[in-house]
Order: C-alpha cells, then sequence, then structure tokens
C-alpha cells in the first residue's frame, strides 16, 4: 500500500457544481484511494464508502468549502475520524502536531512501515497516526495482504524454472506421476496472481450496482 501525491492542476478544477457533485473526479485524481491510509475503494466497498474530505475543514473555513484545492477522497472512516480537527497550520518541518497536505508533500517520504504498522520519526505524521487511528486492524491486514500480493507476483520467475526441473526430468514414469502437481502449482500460482491483481484494482460497485429505484407499488 503507498501513497500518491495528489496533483493539483488548476486547469483540471471542475466549473461548475459544488464539492458534493465532484466526487467521481477526486476519486480518479487520487487514484481511487484514500488520501490518508491509502486503502484502494476496491477494498472497501467501492465510491459509495468515500468521502469527499475538506483537508481544512469547512466548519472552520467555510469559504473553503468548494474550493476544490482543498478537496481530497477518502475513505469514510478516516474522514470521519479527522472530523472537524484542526490542531494547527501544517509546517514543513512536520514538528507540530497538524495534518499534511497531500498535495504538497509525498506520504510516502514521511511516513513508514515497521511490522505492517505505520510509524514516523516526525511529529506531523504522528499525530496523524493517532488521530485517525492509521494503524487500526483492517489497515495492519491489508498491508500484510499487500505484501502477500507482491510476494506473489515474484513468483512469476518461478514458473519457468518449475517447468524447466520438470521437462529435464528423465525418468518418463516418474515425469508422468508429477506432471498432474506441476500443472496444478502452474495454474494455482497463475490464478493467485490474477486474483491478487483484481483484488487490488477492480472497483467492486458501479453507481447502478448500488442505486435502487422501486417501481410501481411496494
Amino acid at each position: 500500500m503507498q501513497w500518491h501525491l495528489i496533483k493539483k492542476d488548476a486547469n483540471n478544477f471542475p466549473d461548475k457544481g459544488t464539492y458534493i457533485d465532484w466526487k467521481p473526479q477526486l476519486s480518479l485524481e487520487g487514484n481511487n484511494q484514500c488520501v490518508y491510509c491509502s486503502l484502494h475503494e476496491a477494498r472497501f466497498g467501492g465510491e459509495r464508502n468515500f468521502h469527499v474530505e475538506h483537508f481544512r475543514p469547512k466548519s472552520k473555513f467555510p469559504e473553503l468549502e468548494n474550493d476544490y484545492a482543498n478537496l481530497f477522497f477518502s475513505c469514510s472512516i478516516c474522514n470521519i475520524f479527522k472530523g472537524c480537527d484542526w490542531p494547527s497550520e501544517p509546517c514543513d518541518e512536520y514538528n507540530l502536531p497538524a495534518y499534511i497536505d497531500p498535495s504538497k508533500h509525498d506520504y510516502n517520504l514521511i511516513f513508514d512501515f515497521k511490522n505492517y504498522n505505520l510509524v514516523s520519526k516526525y511529529i506531523s505524521p504522528n499525530y496523524m497516526i493517532e488521530r485517525l487511528y492509521l494503524n487500526r486492524p483492517q489497515l495492519i491486514i491489508e498491508r500484510r495482504i499487500s505484501h502477500l500480493s507482491e510476494m506473489i507476483n515474484n513468483l512469476n520467475d518461478v514458473i519457468p524454472m518449475v517447468i524447466e526441473k520438470y521437462r529435464n526430468v528423465k525418468d518418463d514414469r516418474l515425469r508422468k506421476k508429477i506432471e498432474p502437481n506441476v500443472l496444478e502449482l502452474i495454474s494455482l500460482l497463475s490464478n493467485s496472481m490474477k486474483l491478487m491483481s483484481d483484488l487490488n484494482k477492480v472497483k467492486p460497485y458501479k453507481g447502478k450496482d448500488v442505486s435502487r429505484i422501486k417501481r410501481g407499488g411496494a
């Protein structure tokens, strides 16, 4: 699980609507994942379970309510934990309790992992870890799954080696005996790699999948 520096290009800002209308665009801009915990929407019920996050809370900065530069794509959990909390303005030294602007700073450079737990040597990111509960059990599991996915993808190099070893077996009877196991192993590795890829990228729900319009009588 990695973060992405959110590129806020004024040329791409919407010219109509309000923040409620811009969630699909914010999702694409944020690589379809939570700006804070990096959880992909495919792993949390789709876009419907994500919120439009006001980096500077609209309750404290009402003039920024529909300022696209202040808006990000966040999972509902991180958004609820953050709420209207705003302890101080961000600082480049990260030496104050504060939130770090994901359009100006790469989170990959200020956060680190230790036994799948998020850690940092700075005050600001540690404040975010605590306030947003960025080491909640679900995220620990997701990081382990992500690591497992990487390991499985690395097995792609193992498949040709397995095939080559199988072909070098000179005993025909032995080769026929182990053939089903070799084919099963290759199939298992291939399917696992595809499943892991789909698990982390495929968006599970579209608008029509979660909207139900009743027609006629009850």
